[in-house]
Order: C-alpha cells, then sequence, then structure tokens
C-alpha cells in the first residue's frame, strides 16, 4: 500500500530525476518536465487503487448499488466505486459515461 511516507518518497524521487534529466530547463525540456510528472501522478494513483482493484466488491458497496465491473479492454476488475467518470450531466437526469481506471476505456 502507498503510504504517506512512501508518497513523500515517490515525490521525492521525482524531484530528484527532473534535475538530473532537465538541469536547464528550456522550453522543450518544461514540455517534457509535464509529462514525466504527469506520469509520476498516474503511478501514484494507480498505485492507490491496487489494493482495491482485486477484490470482490464488499457488502459496503453493495448496499451503495455499486457492482463487480470489467474492463474488457486490459483485464482490469474491481469494485465499481472505482471507475472514473460516470458522474451526473447537469439536471437531465442523465450521466457521463465510466471508465476504467488503468486503461480509461469506456466498455464494460
Amino acid at each position: 500500500m502507498l503510504t504517506e511516507s512512501r508518497k513523500e518518497q515517490l515525490k521525492n524521487l521525482g524531484d530528484y530525476l527532473f534535475k538530473k534529466m532537465f538541469p536547464n530547463e528550456d522550453e522543450n525540456e518544461r514540455e517534457k518536465l509535464s509529462d514525466w510528472k504527469e506520469l509520476l501522478r498516474d503511478i501514484e494513483y494507480l498505485l492507490n487503487i491496487a489494493p482495491k482493484s482485486y477484490r470482490p466488491v464488499s457488502k459496503e458497496d453493495k448496499q451503495k448499488n455499486y457492482y463487480l465491473a470489467k474492463c474488457d479492454q486490459c483485464g482490469w476488475f474491481g469494485s465499481s466505486s472505482l471507475l472514473m467518470g460516470g458522474g451526473a450531466m447537469y439536471d437531465s437526469g442523465d450521466y457521463f459515461d465510466c471508465y476504467c481506471p488503468v486503461c480509461g476505456n469506456s466498455e464494460f
């Protein structure tokens, strides 16, 4: 599991790598730097959901009407509470599509 101290270590590792990889930070390097920072945020997110991802839907989840979801694209499965998106579209009664938390696929 990714504890707060490990999250801090991950951030420090990222800072260290960026300083080594991009010592002068010109315009092109800033763009690369942004991509790498986004990658590290994605890694942190995936590490945070990993302990929850591959287990059956809990009783608490079932009481909240969550279900076992499986992504046809990457094979991820877990509680639908972990899906991204799915929020209400204004006050129309419709909902946005849900997306796999690993690959972003919306086909389940």
